[in-house]
């Protein structure tokens, strides 16, 4: 009864084998060994990915270092509607661009990696994960700091 009630319950989706097909199936879907990083800027949900050798951020699904530079440029020229706070987003920003090239090339280097007895490929991914998961973390403090809840072209005026 007991083997026929799990094979039952596996048919319809729950057990332990469910999981780990659907586990299996997103990280094909993504390209990638980097787990997707989740994250909200002022309430407002995101989501990090790695596919393509680029980091898209979403809800709005974009390469973040367009979406960065693009709201860099846009608060340079529009300091004022920022309550005296434009100077500062602006120097975050560039501190999120070079944080954001920096992850992206570990993120690509971890993934060309070949597994050996020479390289740890398991560990070097671990390693650009854990970057990855921090610039999720840093740009969530971003849309804390200054209450923005995403990156516009058109941005939110504070």
């Amino acid at each position: 009864v007991k083997k026929k009630g799990k094979a039952l319950l596996s048919k319809v989706g729950v057990g332990k084998k469910d999981k780990k097909k659907v586990e299996d199936k997103h990280i094909k879907a993504m390209d990638s060994d980097i787990a997707p990083e989740p994250f909200t800027m002022n309430g407002k949900s995101h989501t990090l990915t790695f596919e393509k050798d680029e980091i898209y951020m979403s809800s709005d699904k974009g390469i973040l270092t367009r979406k960065l530079s693009k709201f860099r440029a846009y608060v340079d020229k529009n300091k004022d509607q920022y309550d005296g706070k434009g100077t500062g987003i602006v120097n975050d920003l560039i501190k999120l661009e070079t944080e954001n090239e920096s992850v992206k090339k570990e993120l690509s280097n971890s993934k060309r990696l070949v597994d050996n007895r020479n390289n740890n490929k398991a560990k070097r991914i671990d390693e650009a994960q854990k970057r990855f998961d921090k610039l999720g973390i840093d740009i969530h403090n971003f849309g804390e700091k200054y209450k923005l809840n995403d990156l516009f072209d058109k941005v939110l005026i504070i």
